[in-house]
């Protein structure tokens, strides 16, 4: 996808369908690349993708033939069977069209960089014909507004699956996450400068939460095509396990069985090489969670 001069991580870009171009914007939030937020390229999509705003980037199916924020999209999906296949054992729709929230996170701690925010930008822009509808946001690293927003965002669309992702420089291979704790256990401050320790992410929720993504399908979805992944138990006591958590309380007090959560810690990656794998092994595994 990415050309000499394409920032891989523009803001806002041009769409291009059916030989008609859509103008959303031509700057680049990362780098001084002049020409760095224009895609150039036909059939490439790099959609804008909103930062803890009111209105995420939201991608809807062609019959609806709807970008909010965005411009329209005609292409037909390349796997029309997330949208028409039956619901199986595990999944988490009943059956019906599966509306997808996937969320990444900003950088922190001092850096300039976060894999997350690469990738689930890189899944917008490349993968987003998978899906009847595809809602995509990047978090602030603070915990009171990044635990309101996943709430707010749970309870505005209803998503069928939710996949938030961080950032576990401690990693070699990504892994999804089992268990949330509600307990903030913050060794760095977040990018608020807020570092709270023995705090609960909510008052009067659960000790902890399970997730509810189907994660054992995901898994073999993901090692069937050739990724490393693991699992865990222990999501840590920053900003990742809190959002995971305020994630799954949301989903609790929905009580719609339809609907399920889940969390994938990437690893770390300084050279910026893996974006494109990470972007698709989350196509991957949301495709796993949704067939």
């Amino acid at each position: 996808m990415l050309g000499a001069r394409m920032c891989p991580f523009p803001v806002q870009t041009s769409a291009r369908r059916n030989g008609s171009l859509c103008e959303v914007a031509e700057s680049c939030g990362f780098c001084d690349e002049p020409e760095a937020g224009r895609s150039g390229l036909d059939g490439i999509w790099t959609a804008p993708i909103s930062t803890c705003s009111s209105t995420p980037l939201i991608i809807e199916d062609e019959e609806e033939n709807v970008v909010e924020n965005g411009c329209a999209q005609n292409e037909p999906r390349r796997n029309e069977s997330r949208q028409n296949g039956p619901a199986q054992e595990g999944a988490c729709e009943s059956g019906g069209a599966a509306t997808v929230l996937v969320t990444g996170f900003e950088p922190f701690g001092g850096a300039s960089y976060n894999p997350t925010e690469a990738a689930v930008r890189m899944l917008a822009a490349d993968y987003a014909s998978h899906y009847p509808r595809l809602i995509v946001e990047i978090l602030p690293v603070e915990f009171a507004a990044a635990t309101a927003r996943i709430r707010e965002l749970i309870a505005a669309y209803r998503p069928t699956v939710t996949l938030c992702c961080g950032l576990n420089a401690s990693s070699e291979v990504p892994v999804l996450e089992r268990v949330a704790r509600n307990r903030i256990n913050a060794r760095i401050a977040d990018n608020a400068g807020v570092q709270p320790v023995g705090e609960a992410v909510q008052s009067g929720a659960p000790g902890t939460l399970r997730a509810t993504l189907p994660i054992g399908r995901m898994l073999e979805a993901a090692r069937s095509s050739g990724y490393e992944i693991g699992v865990s138990d222990d999501a840590g006591g920053f900003v990742c396990n809190a959002t995971l958590f305020s994630a799954l309380d949301a989903l609790r007090q929905i009580n719609d069985k339809r609907c399920c959560a889940g969390f994938l810690h990437l690893p770390d990656d300084v050279a910026r090489s893996r974006v494109s794998n990470d972007a698709e092994l989350i196509d991957v595994l949301v495709g796993a969670a949704t067939e």
